[in-house]
């Protein structure tokens, strides 16, 4: 509304809102400025600010994955795990987080989890191919007999050819 020059409006909406849900514009700050830490690669200094936004807001999905994929870059994978499996959901969440919960999962020691996400990420989003490349990779990289793995790989490559470091992994 601001940018349309309504700020009047944006104002009294403003106002409505933090009535309404008092505490969410100071979580949303504190989120964003979490967010500017993990691009800056301050991932410890980012864990402290989304740890507490989670202990104050335990059911934001968005400081719970974020937080879930900080953990995993620090090498805190059960951590990681425990925290995407109560957060994202594969129908919705972005290959990158999707990615990040596999390789969580299997450096876990919880491979049969992983795969069991990725299968659901791939029924639910069947025409993303960095989802269908990352199930196929997991699936060659565990050793799983047949060559479903492979077949994902390939399919990846159909729908996106400019992949190729999937080429390498086929190789």
């Amino acid at each position: 509304l601001i940018s349309l020059g309504r700020s009047a409006e944006a104002f009294t909406y403003q106002k409505i809102l933090s009535e309404e849900n008092p505490g969410a514009f100071e979580a949303q700050q504190k989120f964003e400025s979490a967010m500017k830490l993990f691009l800056e690669g301050q991932l410890d200094e980012a864990a402290v600010l989304l740890t507490a936004l989670q202990e104050e807001y335990p059911q934001d999905k968005s400081s719970g994955t974020l937080l879930g994929v900080v953990a995993q870059r620090q090498g805190r994978n059960a951590l990681a795990a425990e925290l995407f499996d109560s957060y994202i959901d594969t129908e919705t969440v972005s290959p990158s987080v999707i990615q990040a919960a596999a390789l969580a999962k299997i450096r876990s020691e919880k491979a049969e989890e992983a795969l069991v996400m990725l299968r659901e990420a791939v029924a639910s989003q069947p025409n993303n191919a960095s989802i269908l490349a990352t199930y196929g990779l997991a699936l060659i990289e565990l050793g799983k007999p047949g060559n479903e793995g492979i077949l994902a790989v390939e399919k990846s490559l159909e729908m996106d050819a400019s992949q190729h470091r999937l080429r390498l992994a086929l190789a």
